[in-house]
Parts: C-alpha cells; structure tokens; sequence
C-alpha cells in the first residue's frame, strides 16, 4: 500500500514549485522560517520512497553499491530514491499539480452551468481511473503549448 497519505502529498507537491522559484531569493534563514514545515514533509516523503526502494530493489542496489557504480552518492538506493521523489515532486512543473487539480474539479465541482460540456454527477472508476485522467488531461491540456523561432533571434 502507498505510505504516503495522498492528500499531503498533493497539497505539499503544488507548494514545491513555488517553493523552488521563491527559495532561489531569499537566505536559508528566510526559506527555512516560511517553508520548514513544507520542506519537512518533502524529506519524510523521500525517506518513505526510500523504504519502498530498499524493500523492492535491495539487493540489486546493494550489487551497484559493491561496484561503487553510484558514487558519490551515499547509496544507489540513495540516488534512485531521490530521482523518484524529484520526479513526483518537480516533473511537470505546474503541470502535474493542474492536471490534478483540473480533474478533480471534473470530479467534484458544480458543472451544471456548463451545459452539456462537462458530466454531471461523474463517478470514477477506481478500478480503471486512467481513462478519466487521460480524458482529463486531453480536454484540460496542461502544457498548452511550446515556443520557437522560425529564425534564430
């Protein structure tokens, strides 16, 4: 089962954005006061997902520890833990917190002003939830587009 309580989750992973752009200016005195609590549920979470590693993959990051094939890092359990926590916290930017926060709103909003656009009273469906998520996603783009140059500047 998920060690990590899902709500949290949600609630301290839309922080960490904000959290990383502001973080860059203000002293470690200043970030520590107005995110401690945030940044600490960051490192309980990451010290969750490293269980889990070591339970799933102990002994194949043990063989990798023995051969030093992640040094400098203190482990290869380490290293795979922290690049899973920074992919469920920082990959996607906003992105993953919007397609979140836009599907739920699918899920438990008032939608009847909307017509037809949106379905009223949807349920999901717990054993297969990536349909609505995917549609989700398709309707509610969270990326909506990338820029470029038709000439370099």
């Amino acid at each position: 089962s998920n060690p990590i309580d899902p709500d949290v989750f949600v609630d301290n992973q839309g922080s960490m954005t904000t959290l990383s752009t502001i973080a860059q200016l203000l002293p470690d005195w200043a970030t520590t006061t107005l995110f401690g609590g945030r940044i600490a549920t960051f490192k309980e979470n990451y010290e969750k997902i490293l269980k889990l590693v070591q339970l799933y993959y102990g002994p194949e990051m043990a063989a990798k520890d023995a051969t030093k094939e992640c040094a400098p890092s203190k482990s290869c359990a380490h290293q795979l833990a922290g690049g899973i926590t920074d992919a469920l916290y920082f990959a996607g930017g906003l992105s993953v917190p919007s397609a979140i926060s836009t599907g739920m709103w699918v899920l438990y909003a008032d939608t009847s002003k909307y017509g037809d656009t949106f379905p009223h009273d949807h349920r999901l469906d717990r054993q297969d939830p990536l349909p609505f998520f995917y549609e989700s996603m398709r309707f509610f783009a969270p990326v909506v587009g990338f820029p470029w140059w038709e000439q370099k500047p």
